[in-house]
């Protein structure tokens, strides 16, 4: 249900005629930054589960935070057109 969410949004971002590629761009970009975050949360969860959480939690919070900025830059970019 979220995947069909996402791809809708995505879909409603990008304006050119090159969908295909913008798509594998996110997927790519996407990918690139799961595996990262595996590796760190990987990382801190051998030295103590403790650490491996408290990242993980940091990170959830982290990417809440990008989210909420993000909405409201694109709100007021709408608003200003």
């Amino acid at each position: 249900m979220i995947r069909s969410i996402e791809m809708d949004i995505k879909n409603k971002i990008i304006r050119t005629s090159n969908r295909s590629t913008i798509l594998s761009i996110y997927s790519m970009v996407g990918s690139l930054i799961a595996s990262v975050g595996n590796i760190i949360i990987g990382k801190t969860a051998d030295y103590s589960l403790k650490m491996g959480f408290i990242t993980c939690s940091i990170m959830s919070i982290s990417a809440f935070l990008l989210m909420i900025i993000y909405h409201r830059l694109t709100k007021e970019k709408n608003n200003d057109c």
